[in-house]
């Protein structure tokens, strides 16, 4: 049986820097966050309920969703926020299923895999579909990874177990800074960084809900041991 994996943590932790590595090793990945961004973008019957329920338009004349629109309505009113996540909650969780259950099947073979993808709706598992089967102690395992999930309640528990990436708060903000700027991003400053870190629950909020936690202060493959050696002595047993 495969074991869906939940990888999470704060800004600049590293965990999308581990999500590419057990990509790269074939380990099957989701991105919730993106793929949250996808619905919006392409279930219309969704955003047009989402529309309904708070009572303004989230796309421009041509029909594109508009993220700005959104989110100045639920940042100042957390009641919309949770209006808008009763609804795109679900609508993830269907997503998430749908490429749970074609990239099991992914090992029946890319035509096989494809074919799921295209039947189940899911995005990402034709991309899996071709990526190198993952080798022990990584086989059979399943990555979701996500920043907000267990910031959120009403968030729906699709993993197995959690590992939570962490790093000390001045590395943190220095990848951030880094990031940034290799983006074009010349204005962040550390101040905001704080400022949005602030927003995000920490390693002490979410403590009871976490599996394991990996201190990432060194290289990057040094992160993928750790990982590999949690996925041997823990999340395989």
């Amino acid at each position: 049986m495969a074991k869906i994996v939940l990888v999470t943590g704060g800004m600049g932790s590293g965990k999308s820097t581990l999500v590419g590595l057990l990509k790269a090793e074939g380990v099957p990945c989701y991105d919730a966050d993106q793929a949250v961004k996808s619905i919006y973008r392409n279930d219309t019957e969704l955003l047009e309920r989402i529309e309904k329920s708070l009572g303004t338009k989230l796309r421009n004349e041509a029909g594109e969703f508009q993220p700005r629109l959104l989110a100045g309505v639920i940042f100042k009113d957390p009641s919309s926020l949770k209006k808008v996540e009763s609804m795109v909650f679900p609508a993830l969780a269907e997503d998430f299923r749908n490429w749970v259950y074609a990239s099991v099947y992914a090992s029946e073979g890319p035509e096989y895999a494809d074919a799921q993808s295209a039947a189940d709706g899911s995005e990402y598992a034709a991309a899996q579909s071709a990526a190198e089967p993952p080798a022990a102690p990584l086989k059979d395992l399943l990555i979701f990874e996500s920043a907000t999930a267990l910031d959120k309640p009403e968030f729906p528990k699709l993993w197995d177990f959690c590992v939570w990436v962490d790093a000390p708060q001045d590395l943190r903000v220095k990848r951030c800074l880094l990031r940034a700027r290799a983006k074009g991003d010349n204005e962040l400053s550390t101040e905001e960084i704080l400022e949005r870190m602030a927003l995000q629950g920490d390693l002490d909020m979410h403590r009871a809900e976490v599996d394991a936690v990996i201190v990432n202060e060194g290289e990057p493959a040094q992160l993928l041991a750790d990982f590999k050696a949690i996925a041997g002595e823990k999340i395989r047993r």
